[in-house]
């Protein structure tokens, strides 16, 4: 039996899109309930969401390309999430 070593690894950061998603959610009830760690409101802690379209582009681009290795999916622009909390409330 032969193993293949062609493995393709997409990392995403915080994915957004026209619905809501699950982490999205669970922050505004955390924002809410005002239950967010301090660390995390913290400026340095910074994130870069993608679109969840760009996903769905970045892997159909992986399947009619097919490749191997480990890719990072991330949007242009930093956020903290502090900036995010705010654009919530």
């Amino acid at each position: 039996m032969q193993h293949s070593n062609a493995l393709t690894i997409l990392n995403t950061d915080l994915v957004f899109g026209n619905e809501a998603t699950h982490l999205l959610h669970y922050i505004a009830q955390c924002v809410n309930k005002g239950k967010i760690p301090r660390g995390f409101l913290q400026s340095d802690v910074n994130f870069k969401p993608v679109h969840s379209d760009d996903v769905a582009n970045a892997v159909a681009h992986m399947i009619a390309n097919p490749g191997h290795g480990q890719f990072t999916l991330q949007g242009d622009k930093s956020v903290s999430l502090a900036e995010i909390v705010n654009l919530i409330e």
